[in-house]
């Protein structure tokens, strides 16, 4: 984690609400209070949601606010490998193919450490043991589970890397946050809270960037790209209309 090394205090707890604050800390420049489960009150100027499906889980957004997303359960797979593989991948870029056959894609992530010391590469398979998921004891369940006990790790996408063997392949859960644009949601929600939300499946390979982006955004308050912004707006549920303070 690179936070620590640029400043910032890394808090390690789980946010609660995001609230409009007392009036004592209003008054002292604060336009958001993050509450988090143990208790704690952070007070902020503007505050950057990137919390994926756990979003509307919690009271984050204004009440009766929703994006339109839809929770997908995927399984992906981890592969070891040997140090060796693991250094000459290196500058390997991530993959993303998308074939005509409906269910027949995959991406695959460059290896890194991972906390157990080893190193792995992610493959995920597409829409194959996809399950829509609703409520928060069901994306805990899914990320308890392991993935769908019956995927099974197929060779084409290993293919595309000669000469790397596996050490081990392991099976996990991870959960996807679709947009109905298939395109991220980074916007300001409100002239203080922002969003960035909506992966699709595809944006681990673009994280850096797009976390600078949504970084320069929560920064000035407004968008402050070379891309539309349009191209980015939240789309929220049926009937719901972004609020305007």
């Amino acid at each position: 984690m690179l936070c620590p090394f640029q400043g910032c205090d890394v808090v390690r707890d789980v946010v609660a609400s995001v609230e409009h604050p007392a009036s004592w800390a209003r008054r002292a420049g604060a336009n958001l209070a993050v509450k988090t489960e143990t208790g704690k009150i952070i007070h902020a100027k503007r505050v950057l949601l990137a919390t994926g499906a756990f979003t509307t889980f919690r009271r984050l957004l204004p009440a009766h606010l929703r994006p339109d997303v839809q929770l997908t359960a995927q399984t992906v797979f981890l592969v070891e490998l040997s140090e060796n593989d693991a250094v000459r991948l290196q500058r390997m870029p991530s993959i993303f193919t998308q074939p005509t056959d409906e269910g027949k894609g995959y991406y695959i992530l460059p290896p890194i450490r991972y906390p157990d010391g080893k190193f792995y590469m992610k493959i995920g398979h597409s829409e194959r043991w996809e399950l829509v998921v609703h409520t928060e004891e069901e994306v805990r369940d899914w990320f308890r589970s392991k993935g769908n006990p019956e995927a099974i790790m197929t060779r084409p996408p290993l293919d595309l890397l000669p000469g790397v063997t596996p050490v081990s392949v392991h099976r996990d859960a991870c959960v996807t946050v679709k947009t109905p644009t298939r395109q991220l949601y980074v916007d300001m929600v409100t002239t203080s809270l922002g969003v960035a939300l909506g992966g699709n499946g595809w944006s681990a390979k673009s994280c850096d960037e797009i976390g600078r982006m949504a970084a320069k955004m929560i920064l000035k308050g407004q968008w402050d790209y070379d891309l539309p912004a349009a191209q980015f707006r939240v789309r929220w549920a049926a009937g719901q209309q972004k609020p305007k303070l």
